[in-house]
């Protein structure tokens, strides 16, 4: 998260593969066998688009590595669906879950942190309040 608050482009993109990688595993797990494994492997397949502006264009650079970049997470977020189903369906014994549940814990780290600094600061707080209310006591003790 950037210091106004919001999540970067780069943060967001790796949420969105690492959902679709546990979501992967999990359906692979659950809900495959081999017939329907080799047929959802061969509907998963990236058709490139391609900008239809003429090529005299001032944006035309702009334009294509728009497209480019659009090409590239389509082909990555193919080729890690297949992956992912490839990865869960031949290990059924490891628990896609644990995916699911790193991901709810760093998508909650953002309001875990202020909030376990917040009850550290407290406690420092009241600890030393406490040790100088001790100390306090100690010296009108000793002047009478």
């Amino acid at each position: 998260m950037n210091n106004r608050g919001f999540y970067s482009i780069g943060s967001i993109l790796l949420w969105f593969f690492l959902i679709m990688l546990a979501v992967g595993i999990i359906y692979a797990q659950n809900h495959l066998d081999q017939n329907n494994l080799i047929e959802s492997l061969q509907k998963l397949n990236w058709t490139d688009v391609y900008p239809r502006t003429n090529t005299t264009s001032v944006l035309h650079p702009v334009v294509t590595i728009t497209y480019d970049f659009i090409n590239f997470l389509g082909r990555s977020t193919f080729t890690l669906s297949k992956e992912a189903l490839l990865f869960g369906y031949n290990h059924p014994q490891w628990n896609g879950e644990l995916i699911v549940t790193l991901v709810i814990l760093a998508v909650a780290a953002p309001i875990i942190y202020p909030l376990f600094t917040l009850i550290v600061s407290i406690i420092l707080i009241i600890s030393e309040w406490r040790k100088n209310r001790r100390e306090k006591r100690q010296l009108e003790y000793a002047q009478r």
